[in-house]
This record gives structure tokens, sequence and C-alpha cells, in this order.
């Protein structure tokens, strides 16, 4: 255990401190607080409309539209770095086995990751209080990021991880990043996408199922529903994960 929690708090250390996702991540907050601050007249008249707090902490949702795709891109380079560097033949003389070298790459990466999304929404509940909204506003905002931002990233995370030791690490981003919107926010009346399914991590299930939420359009999502959604949410990723682990581990073998 103490090998797995090195792993996680060395590339946690890493990662927090790298100087693109602090630049893109400071970028976005700032974007989000300046268009809470802008648009303050119509956040107010829709609170006052709707009398409904969670539509106006709903705003995180638009987190999703870009942040993911940051996250994935971040997180994909990190065991192929390893192997670059000849990290790899130096761990294999510890004690450290496959599957805490992948989970704890994978949790330092994308728990650094998560602190900056909630550090995200807990500005946006800041900045909404500021203009005139309940306190109560500040943890509706933190808690919808967690039912809805957190588990994109915990999904994405894990195929960026386990994606790039099948292909290089550049055609993977691109792939992943038409992926994303395809797979997500791609009207599929109009368009072939999986985005009407269980496999939508994007957060239409959870907003809706838990609080009512819609954009385009209700889509009949129950509590149950978005349950589900997370689930499988979860398990891919576990699975890609496991995937991730049985690639090094059958490369090993054949060294």
């Amino acid at each position: 255990m103490s090998f797995l929690s090195g792993v996680v708090r060395y590339e946690y250390k890493m990662s927090i401190q790298r100087i693109g996702l602090l630049v893109i991540f400071a970028l976005f907050m700032l974007f989000f607080v300046i268009t809470t601050f802008t648009q303050r007249e119509e956040l107010l008249a829709g609170a006052a409309a709707e009398e409904n707090l969670w539509s106006s902490a709903s705003f995180v949702m638009s987190i999703n539209l870009f942040i993911p795709v940051v996250c994935g891109i971040l997180a994909s380079d990190r065991i192929v770095r390893d192997e670059k560097l000849s990290m790899r033949e130096l761990l294999r003389t510890t004690r450290l086995t496959n599957q805490q070298y992948v989970v704890g790459k994978y949790l330092g990466v994308t728990l650094s990751e998560i602190t900056c999304i909630l550090l995200m929404a807990l500005l946006i509940g800041i900045s909404f209080f500021l203009i005139g909204l309940p306190a109560q506003i500040i943890p509706m905002c933190l808690l919808v990021s967690l039912a809805v931002n957190v588990p994109a990233v915990l999904f994405v995370n894990a195929f960026s991880v386990m994606f790039p030791s099948l292909m290089p690490v550049r055609i993977y981003q691109i792939l992943f990043t038409g992926y994303w919107y395809w797979g997500n926010y791609l009207n599929a009346e109009k368009f072939f996408s999986i985005s009407d399914t269980i496999l939508n991590v994007a957060g239409f299930y959870p907003l809706e199922g838990y609080w009512g939420i819609t954009y385009g359009g209700a889509r009949g999502y129950t509590p149950s529903d978005a349950l589900l959604n997370l689930l499988v949410i979860i398990l891919l990723a576990v699975v890609a994960l496991f995937v991730e682990e049985r690639i090094i581990s059958c490369r090993e073998a054949t060294v």
C-alpha cells in the first residue's frame, strides 16, 4: 500500500505543478468568473424566474464542454513518458506491482485535475454569491460538480492512460477530442452518435435524473437512470485500467 500511495503522491505533485495544467485551468477559471459578472442580470433574472437554485448551480456543467478534453490530453502521456525515459526499467527493480503502478499513475494525475475542477466550481459558486444569489449556491455548485464533472474526468483519464499504449499519443489525442464531442454532444437524431445512450458522460443523466435540469429538451432520465449511468462510467474506467495493466504485464513477459 505504501508503494501505491508513493506513486499517487509523486504523480499528483508532478501533475499539479505542470505549467500547462495551471495556465489552462487558470484561463478557464477567469473566463467563467468574468462570464458570471458580465451576465449578472441574466443569471439573477433566470434564478428568480425558475425559483430553483439548482438550475443556477447547473452552470458548472459548462465545465464539461472543454475541461475533460484538456484532462484527457494531459493524462495521455503519463505512462508513455516513463517508457521513453526508461523509468519502467528502474521501477521493475522495486516491489511495485504493475497494478499499483497503473492505478497510482491514474489516481495521481486524476486527483490533481479534480482538485482544479472543484476549485473552479467553488469559484463559480462564490461568484454567484457575490452577484446576489444565496450562500447555499456554493455547496450546491460543488455537489453538482461532483456528480457531473468528476465522473467525466474519471472516465476519460482511464482511457487516456490505456489507449496511448496501443497507438501514438498524438493520434490518440486527436481521436479522443473528436470522440468527446461526437459521443456526448452531437444530436443523435440527426447524426449517428452514442450521445443518447447510457454511455454519455457529459452529465446529462445526473443533472436531469437528480435535479430535473435539462439541456436541449427533456429526455426523461430518472434517478435510477442517473445511477446506472454513473455505475457504467466507473465500470468502464476500471476495465480500461485493467486492460492497461494487462498490456504492460504481457509486454514485460515477452522481454
